[in-house]
């Protein structure tokens, strides 16, 4: 399993033990190299600062195949958390009525508040048809 971090743009993903088969590359001395590339994608996770831009990596992340997208963010305040969730829910609803991912895959929504000098965490967990799943 690799881990690589800012891969295609993703903060951090983790690909699969499972690597595509008979697949070579030239490397730099023009020589056939094998490579490592991953089937699929384990987790692809981005981590927005700033929660009022954050429907843009919420897009982002519906636009490739990985078993678990995550998302990490940081709303100011309590009533952002319901735009942040319904947004996150849309996207994901939208995104698949046309073109549809995996049953298996999962979202989830990570998302801290600052409490006097510390983070609070909260999670929702989101299917592929955008509903919220329970945590265990």
């Amino acid at each position: 399993m690799k881990i690589r971090v800012e891969y295609r743009k993703f903060d951090l993903s983790v690909g699969s033990n499972d690597y595509f088969k008979e697949i070579f590359n030239f490397d730099c001395t023009g020589n056939l190299d094998k490579i490592d590339y991953p089937l699929y994608f384990e987790l692809l996770l981005e981590h927005e600062n700033d929660f009022k831009t954050v429907f843009v990596e919420m897009a982002k992340l519906t636009y490739e195949k990985a078993k678990l997208k995550v998302l990490i963010t940081y709303p100011e305040k309590p009533k952002h958390i319901e735009y942040l969730v319904g947004n996150f829910s849309n996207i994901i609803k939208q995104s698949n009525s046309t073109f549809k991912e995996n049953q298996e895959t999962e979202y989830l929504l990570i998302y801290g508040m600052l409490n006097e000098s510390k983070v609070d965490w909260h999670f929702n967990s989101f299917d592929i048809n955008g509903f919220k799943k329970e945590l265990c």
